[in-house]
Order: C-alpha cells, then structure tokens, then sequence
C-alpha cells in the first residue's frame, strides 16, 4: 500500500466516510481512499456486507469502522452522522 499512498497522493491522518460503501463503486472508492492512508468510515444498510468490507480493509493493512444506517430515511441522517464521528 505504501507504494500506491506515496506515488498518487496520500490522505494519512485524514478520516473518509463513503456512503455506499460496502459493495459496487462505494466499495471501490472506500479500498482506493484507504490505500491512500485515510481512515475510512463505510456507511450502509446491510450489516454483514459491512462487516466483511472493513474486515477486507483491515486484513490489507487499512483503518477502517462502519455505521449501519439507511441514508434513504432523512430522519437517520443526523444519528448517523453522530455515529460516524465515534469512529475515528
């Protein structure tokens, strides 16, 4: 990782929080951030696909912590955020 963090740009001591995170293009750009040294909070609805994201993250060397929310519920947005900051 460190190659990748000192060749491209590097994001060490910064903390990243990816909604969607756990799968798809989420799941990509929250594996690129913590390659580029930055903790990252992944945010999404279902507990197993985040529990198995950051522990991949953690397994390769990265900082990594989830929250569980649906971000579709506006009324959970405040919580979650709240959440996120306890992480890191």
């Amino acid at each position: 990782m460190a190659g990748y963090r000192d060749g491209v740009f590097s994001l060490d001591g910064r903390v990243a929080v990816v909604t969607g995170g756990s799968s798809g293009i989420g799941k990509g750009m929250a594996s690129a951030l913590t390659m580029a040294g930055a903790s990252v909070v992944v945010v999404a609805r279902q507990a197993a696909t985040l529990d198995e994201t950051v522990s991949e993250f953690r397994a390769a060397g990265g900082a990594a912590g989830s929250v569980r929310a649906d971000l579709a519920d506006r009324s959970r947005i405040s919580e979650a955020a709240a959440q996120v900051r306890e992480v890191f």
